[in-house]
């Protein structure tokens, strides 16, 4: 009552609490049964999935905790820098996001992935599956005779990396993926989420409005609170997307992927230096 009053609102409003944004996120992408997952590809880069049961995985730095759902858990891995990296590469190139993307996809496209630098763009740290927030950004294996299209490339494939071990970290853990929605802005780009659909061997589905997703969640969860006994119904209803894009593995890719996978792996955890 003392907030209402201060706040000039109804004595009789419904607070619903239940979800973070990560959490709304998936639940506005439809993912409410288990198996059902959302791939968030914004600053940072998120992949939650639904579960039946409780597989925590701290050592891997995977939050688990309850969906909204009920009945339900949410596994969810966090990539650090996602978009962000190719924020700051576009800063330091003077290339729009947008042009790194297309330069990206086109050079791969005539060429193929071998020869492009490596790079393990974790410039704000790591958290799934190392858990080292000093880890520092490395780029290796360039030369004179590479460019800012395959700098954005490998940045773009980094991530994807870091999508694919945080996949395997979940799958160690127990957590099985039947489905996954790709949400938020870096799912403009339908050559960035292929690479992770090939990397994961799932097909992503991209929904309309798929950055709207945490606001349809929130506002799901709201329906839910108001209307108490359709709350099952309601939170577990698909959604419906008429112009929906899903993209599938290229198994043709997938083999020179790994390779390079193997070799990212081998690049080093170097720690952030501070004077």
């Amino acid at each position: 009552p003392d907030l209402c009053h201060r706040w000039s609102t109804p004595r009789t409003v419904i607070v619903a609490a239940g979800c973070g944004d990560n959490f709304a996120g998936t639940l506005g992408a439809g993912a409410s049964h288990p198996g059902q997952a959302a791939l968030s590809i914004g600053t940072s880069g998120v992949l939650c999935c639904v579960d039946s049961a409780f597989h925590p995985a701290p050592a891997h730095a995977v939050l688990t905790a309850p969906h909204a759902v009920p009945a339900t858990f949410l596994s969810m891995s966090v990539i650090m820098s996602a978009t962000q990296s190719l924020e700051w590469l576009a800063r330091i190139t003077n290339t729009p996001v947008s042009e790194l993307t297309a330069l990206a996809q086109h050079r791969v496209g005539e060429q193929g992935p071998a020869g492009r630098p490596l790079a393990r763009p974790s410039l704000t740290g790591i958290r799934t599956p190392h858990n080292r927030m000093d880890a520092s950004g490395f780029l290796g294996g360039f030369t004179v005779s590479h460019d800012t299209a395959d700098l954005a490339y490998a940045f773009m494939e980094g991530i994807a990396f870091q999508f694919h071990e945080s996949f395997l970290a979940q799958n160690a853990a127990g957590v099985h993926f039947d489905a996954i929605a790709g949400i938020g802005g870096g799912t403009r780009s339908s050559f960035w989420v292929s690479l992770i659909a090939t990397l994961l061997k799932i097909p992503i589905t991209i929904p309309d409005d798929s950055g709207l997703a945490a606001c349809r969640g929130a506002a799901r969860l709201a329906h839910a609170a108001s209307s108490p006994h359709d709350r099952d119904t309601i939170l577990t209803q698909p959604i419906e997307s008429r112009n929906s894009v899903t993209l599938y593995p290229e198994t043709a890719l997938y083999p020179g992927l790994i390779d390079r996978y193997h070799a990212f792996n081998q690049l080093p955890l170097t720690p952030t230096r501070h004077r």
